[in-house]
């Protein structure tokens, strides 16, 4: 790994020097991290894990919440922005996993479920049998929610979900930001992803009451390099333990900056773990698959 070219090209592009720094020493730390650190949990095979966050998903809620919701999904972009670049990326994500028989968790604001319906229309319609998951209704942080805020939020999620025929299993929390597992599984929810950070990160599932709490691991960006997912994904499967990667869909610019985002990063990455699947050193799995895997093994 030769770790000063990479820290060359950080420093190449003054403009976006502190991004790229952040990434690149999550990156350094996450595989000395889990190269000297292991979990003493084995789930009898590996899992790749995907998570993807639709935080607005249509450029149409921006104009709904007339701005009101904009600093709750991102500090420097307006929902509607994020909307659009999020309507343009979702196909493109989900044709790339597709394309490798590759399913994922799809944490939805529930407030697409009012809208015109193309982000929830487009999973089901999938090849692949992917997670739908919620993601808040208006991505609002869950701490900062009464509890009848909470409670009214994941009952607005079930009535919207309800119609398009879906009964969502696993909860991402807007922001990260954990509060009210008890109302998690009293509306049924299994499972849900904890909060991550450098520290945070694990390769872990863990049981939290009646809900799995599917551990984040990695945070990719468009400055990941394949080279550390790898090193990880092999860490991952020597040790027989969860990789949990999760991305928002604005996290790789706009354009052609996804498509090549997608090129470069994930596209080296599913055929490196596709082709360790085929010999039966991992699995791939949804949130809620790998909470279902993990339960039947402890029964």
């Amino acid at each position: 790994m030769d770790v000063a070219k990479l820290l060359n090209e950080v420093v190449s592009d003054k403009g976006d020097f502190m991004t790229k720094y952040v990434s690149l020493f999550s990156q350094l730390y996450h595989s000395l991290s889990y190269s000297i650190k292991r979990s003493e949990t084995c789930y009898r095979g590996s899992m790749l894990i995907i998570s993807v966050d639709v935080d607005v998903g249509s450029k149409e809620l921006g104009i709904i919440n007339k701005g009101k919701n904009d600093a709750n999904v991102n500090k420097n972009t307006s929902e509607y922005k994020i909307g659009e670049i999020e309507e343009f990326a979702l196909p493109m994500f989900m044709e790339t996993f597709d394309s490798f028989k590759i399913p994922a968790s799809f944490a939805i604001r529930g407030q697409l479920t009012v809208v015109n319906g193309s982000v929830l229309g487009l999973l089901r319609e999938s090849s692949v049998k992917h997670d739908i998951a919620a993601h808040g209704y208006s991505h609002r942080k869950f701490t900062q929610l009464s509890r009848e805020e909470a409670e009214s939020e994941l009952n607005m999620i079930s009535q919207g979900m309800e119609r398009f025929g879906i009964t969502p299993r696993t909860f991402v929390f807007p922001a990260n930001c954990i509060a009210y597992l008890d109302l998690l599984e009293k509306y049924g929810y299994s499972c849900y992803r904890g909060y991550g950070n450098f520290i945070a990160d694990t390769m872990c599932i863990e049981k939290q009451g009646e809900l799995y709490n599917i551990h984040p691991s990695f945070y990719v960006d468009k400055y990941t390099k394949p080279i550390f997912l790898r090193k990880i994904l092999d860490i991952s499967t020597a040790a027989k333990l969860p990789f949990h990667i999760w991305f928002h869909l604005w996290n790789f610019g706009e354009g052609k900056d996804i498509q090549r985002s997608i090129e470069d990063i994930f596209l080296p990455l599913l055929d490196y773990a596709k082709k360790k699947e085929e010999n039966g050193l991992l699995t791939f799995e949804t949130m809620l698959s790998a909470a279902k895997r993990v339960e039947k093994h402890e029964e």
